[in-house]
């Protein structure tokens, strides 16, 4: 689902702007994952991941799409690797974080697991919460000023 929806995502986000997109992929994350919490099949878990799948893809391009909007010609670079540092931190933690849901599941049945998929949905909700705060205008054409 990721694969099927990161490219026309991007057309989406230049379509509809990029704060719609994100706001459509923090509320598709956020029920994706408080729905893993009533799952009982393996059907269920598909279709729920394949959900997810649609909010990450949707949210890997548009998020990059705002930040290329958001960056300047001349520190582009540096920008740049600031945000992919912010990405390859966060999946640094996301693996690290393993360790955690084993030592949860080790305690208590899937205990770690419905901890991982809280602190998930709580992520996604928190996402749209600081997309709804941003006070410059991302849903206009063009590059956006420097923040």
């Amino acid at each position: 689902a990721f694969g099927l929806f990161a490219v026309p995502a991007g057309w989406l986000a230049d379509k509809f702007g990029r704060r719609r997109l994100l706001l459509l992929s923090a509320v598709l994350g956020t029920v994706g994952s408080l729905l893993f919490f009533l799952s009982q099949s393996l059907i269920h878990v598909v279709l729920i991941g394949m959900l997810l799948g649609i909010a990450v893809g949707i949210f890997m391009t548009a998020g990059r799409a705002l930040i290329l909007d958001m960056i300047s010609g001349s520190r582009a670079a540096q920008q740049l690797g600031f945000a992919n540092f912010a990405l390859v931190a966060g999946l640094a933690v996301a693996k690290l974080s393993g360790i955690g849901i084993d030592f949860l599941n080790s305690q208590s049945e899937l205990s770690g697991y419905f901890t991982l998929l809280g602190v998930c949905a709580a992520s996604f909700f928190i996402g749209a919460s600081l997309i709804g705060i941003i006070k410059v205008d991302l849903d206009s054409p063009g590059p956006l000023p420097n923040l």
